[in-house]
Parts: C-alpha cells; structure tokens; sequence
C-alpha cells in the first residue's frame, strides 16, 4: 500500500492521510503550543503503541499475514490449486504485488516456485469462473455480497473453502446471519452452510455497538485520482477551469479539454448513456464521469486478461520502455531472419498489403528503421527518450498489425504509449485517467470492439455509471467574487 500511495497519481493529501509520521506531528505542535496537562503521559503511551502498530503493520498486517498462509499450505503443503477471492481490484493488486514479495513462506520457499498454483479472483468475476476452479481451494479474502451469496447458495463451492474476514467483519457476519437460521425458513435449504460460518464465528465477542454495512467488507482506501488540489503550487495551468461537484471534490482542466457527461437522454450519448463536450461546455447540474481508483484497477484488469502488458507502477517512462521491449520481442518472432535492412524492407511491403492506401505518406526504409532499431534506448534518460514509432495512427495500426499486437493492444499503446510521451511527457495519473476513459466510453471504443467478455464490460460500464457526480460550479480557476 506504501508503494502504491507513492504512485505519481496519487494525491498529496491522500498520501498525508495515510502517513503516520504526520499525525505524530500534528499531535507533538498541539502539545507544544496547547498543552494536554496530566494527560501527557498518556497520551505518550498512546502514540508509542500506534508507533508500533505502525511499523508492525508496514511490514503486513496481521490478515495480509494469514492470507499469505493460507496461500503457501495450500499451494506448497497440499498441492493443490488455489483461488483467492478479493471484494475490490485495488486489494488484488496490492495482494499480488504483496505475495509476489512476501518473504516469509515456509521453509524459504519462494513465490515463482508456486505461482502457477494461484488464481487472484475478483468476487464480482468468481460466478463465472467457479466451473473452471474445480478441485482448487478457495479462499475468500474478505466477503461482500456476491462472494457471500455464492458461498450459501452455490454447490460448486467446495466444502474445504476458506473465509478470511476481520474481527468486525466476522461480528456483522454473525449478526446477520443468525437471524435468517432463527427466523425465516424460506432459507431452510441454505441452513446447513449458515450454520457451518455461525459455528466458526460463535467465539468472537458481542459488540453491542450499531454494526453496518462498512462493517462487512475489508476497509475501503479512497484513493481517488485528481481528487480536491489547491490551485497554488501544485503546478496547475493557471489558464485551466476549476470543476466543483458535490463530491467535495474540485477537477482542473483546460476549457478545451473533454470529458464524458452522463446524459442517456441526449441524442448525442453512446447507447450507455454517455456523451463527449468540452470542459467549457458543462453546465451546473451536468453528471460529470469521474474515474475512480476502483474502475481504474478493473479496466487495467481487463486490459491484462486481454492479453495488454501493463507496468503496475503506471509510470509514463515505465511504460514507454516496456512498449519498445515489445516491438523487440514482436520483431524477432515475426522477421526471425535477415539483417536490419532485411526487416524493415519486408515490413514496408507487407504493411502496404494491408493498407495500399498507405502508399503516398509511408515514410521511405530508412526512416522506418528507427520504429523497430531501439539501439540504446534502454540506457537512454527518459528526458530524452522518443517514442520511436509512427506518426500517424492509420500507419501505426498497419506498423502494429504486422508485427503481431493484438487490435486492443494496439490502441492501448497508441493512446496510453505514443500519444501520451508525445503530448506532455508528465508523470500526470489525471491524464491516464482520461485515456482509461477514453478506451472505454467512446462510442467506437477499442474495448467494447476487442474480445473482452462482455459480462466483464457490462461490469465496467455500470461501475462507471456509479462514478459520476453533480457539477456544482465550472469555469476559469479564479473564481468570480461573490
């Protein structure tokens, strides 16, 4: 979590938020000007303990912990398959990235040895996938309501399934559960399993307090991307609009910059009820489309199980270095023979049998040399590294085509890649948002029109459709004086 907060795209109050170091200061200035009196000492040993907690919880928390555990026996001890269930992708991310690292397995073992045994599963995803994980143990990490459904309602989840919940969870669980075995027996069918969970959770302590739904699943980060920023020293374009919603949130961009409103009776709207203008075309009361952190992490999701290679760090650079690693790789496969020249000659033949009416603009051999020769550029500073690929888009599907990359990947790159180095070359997470957008919500879109599941779409698009919010006030940063 500490490595993802660090991201360029995350922002600076979200990292304070969760910066600990910062809160032992906010709390050592109050004592020195205010004074807390006899409660010092107290207030000393509180601040140790969360110091503590904090350094223990740096490492892994206690239920990061378990699930690694539960992983490796399952994995290493018992050889079996194994499934984990995660309620949000933003926690499948950070799982994989966390197992991948762990360095405590047993007996020194090491992730790659086991890895092929693993499948990192979205509970939104499991119905779909429980017919391909026979045999495999489950483990569900964290409930919400589809994972808890499929839990009762499903034979095909195996009886040796396990559920990791927190202390809390495991407390709302219990008080949900055991009303639906005492009284209602339209549930008679499902009683068998309600009362295997009950029995495993009869030892947790009562907590007479109001229990709700945030109780039940994991604790949720809000790591929005261009959350609320102050115009002043965050390097905000001083020509750009400020956009108010009533989110509590406060988005800049150029007036001429677009985004997506959802306006489903406008004739002008996809057929999922978005439509494209300008920022300085919203008007108050518009439904602004915001991604959120959430969506983002399952479109990259899908964009990975399509087969798009995606850096997890998210970087501009990162990105741009693992495009050319894949023009290299892609080269070798395809033209496995012949001198450079040989390459790039057969690649301009064959990119024109494609597209004949790339004849007038396709640049001669020579210069086409440098889209494939990536001589040193991965000892090249990004400053001054070039995306070193076509200039045009139509020539870039052909240049693409031929090498092999996939149609989606081939507008991943174009859009997430090239056109992004080209345009600002900024480390900007607001501008990765967009592009997300962008493959998503166009009407042509290259995911809608790839062999993404349209189960997984449909997913995709109503999450968007839960992320827009009310614009509350738009127009140029400085606002006009009331």
């Amino acid at each position: 979590m500490s490595e993802y907060l660090a991201g360029p795209d995350v922002a600076e109050r979200t990292r304070v938020a969760f910066d600990w170091p910062t809160h032992i200061g906010v709390i050592g200035e109050f004592e020195r000007s205010v004074g807390v009196g006899e409660s010092r000492v107290a207030l000393k040993t509180c601040v140790e303990q969360g110091s503590q907690l904090f350094e223990n919880y740096y490492e892994a928390t206690p239920f990061a912990h378990k699930l690694a555990e539960l992983v490796a026996f399952a994995a290493t001890g018992k050889r079996r398959h194994v499934a984990v269930v995660f309620t949000s992708a933003l926690y499948r991310r950070l799982a994989e990235r966390f197992l991948t690292e762990y360095p405590q397995y047993p007996q020194g073992a090491m992730f790659d040895t086991f890895r092929e045994r693993v499948y990192l599963v979205l509970a939104a995803d499991l119905e779909e996938h429980l017919g391909g994980l026979e045999g495999s143990t489950l483990v569900f990490a964290g409930l919400n309501e589809d994972s808890l459904r499929l839990l009762i309602t499903d034979n095909r989840v195996p009886a040796h399934s396990v559920v990791l919940v927190t202390q809390r969870a495991g407390q709302f669980l219990r008080a949900s559960l055991k009303p639906i075995v005492e009284n209602f027996p339209e549930f008679k069918a499902y009683k068998p399993r309600i009362e295997s969970i009950l029995r495993q959770l009869q030892d947790l302590r009562d907590d007479a307090s109001v229990l709700s739904t945030g109780d039940y699943v994991l604790p949720t980060f809000r790591i929005e991307l261009s959350s609320y920023m102050s115009s002043e020293g965050c390097g905000i374009d001083p020509d750009s609009w400020a956009i108010r919603l009533d989110s509590d949130e406060t988005h800049y961009r150029r007036d001429r910059s677009e985004v997506y409103v959802y306006d489903p009776a406008s004739q002008f709207s996809s057929d999922r009820g978005f439509r494209i203008c300008q920022v300085k075309s919203l008007q108050i009361g518009d439904k602004l489309f915001v991604m959120s952190s959430e969506l983002r992490e399952m479109v990259e999701q899908a964009l990975r199980d399509a087969g798009v290679v995606i850096q997890s760090d998210k970087t501009f650079e990162m990105a741009l270095r693992s495009y050319h690693e894949q023009v290299e790789k892609h080269l070798v496969k395809r033209f496995p023979d012949g001198t450079l020249s040989d390459k790039v000659r057969a690649l301009r033949r064959e990119m024109l049998s494609v597209d004949p009416g790339l004849e007038a603009s396709l640049p001669q051999e020579q210069a086409m040399r440098r889209w494939i020769d990536m001589g040193e550029s991965a000892n090249t500073p990004f400053e001054e590294l070039r995306p070193q690929a076509p200039l045009r888009e139509a020539t870039f599907k052909a240049f693409a085509q031929i090498l092999g990359f996939s149609p989606l990947e081939a507008a991943y790159q174009w859009q997430r890649v090239i056109m992004a180095v080209r345009n600002s070359r900024r480390l900007d997470g607001r501008h990765v948002s967009d592009i997300y957008a962008y493959m998503l919500l166009q009407p042509e879109s290259a995911m809608a029109n790839s062999n993404i599941k349209r189960q997984t779409l449909t997913q995709l698009f109503d999450k968007a459709r839960e992320g827009v919010a009310t614009v509350e006030w738009v127009g140029p940063v400085k606002e006009p004086e009331k």
